[in-house]
């Protein structure tokens, strides 16, 4: 009997360990994927208020929409330090059918 119940008990940590690995798993594959490109910045439009920008990076001969919303790239934007035909390494995610950047630089150094 003690053999039994030590199977049993050897089960039920096998499979408490196997289950948080399974969940993490999961959560990963349903977390959008980060992607870098570098290519040149062809258009930047900053909405009326200021808080967000559309722009395209051509990549590779491909047009890449991109909308950013941090507020130093945008001040980078305002003061000319980033502009078109610049060329620019950039991370983002795409969340809800948007290319939402987490990072856009120049290439040369800001």
């Amino acid at each position: 009997m003690t053999k039994m119940n030590g199977l049993v008990l050897a089960g039920l940590f096998a499979f408490a360990g196997a289950a948080p690995s399974a969940l993490r798993a999961a959560d990963k594959s349903e977390a959008p994927a980060v992607v870098t490109v570098t290519g040149y910045l062809i258009k930047i439009d900053v909405a009326a208020d200021g808080k967000s920008a559309e722009t395209i990076l051509l990549v590779k001969g491909k047009k890449v929409p991109i909308t950013i919303t941090d507020a130093l790239t945008l001040k980078k934007f305002k003061i000319k330090k980033i502009r078109t035909d610049d060329e620019i390494k950039c991370k983002y995610k795409t969340v809800d059918g948007k290319n939402v950047s987490s990072s856009f630089l120049r290439t040369a150094g800001c």
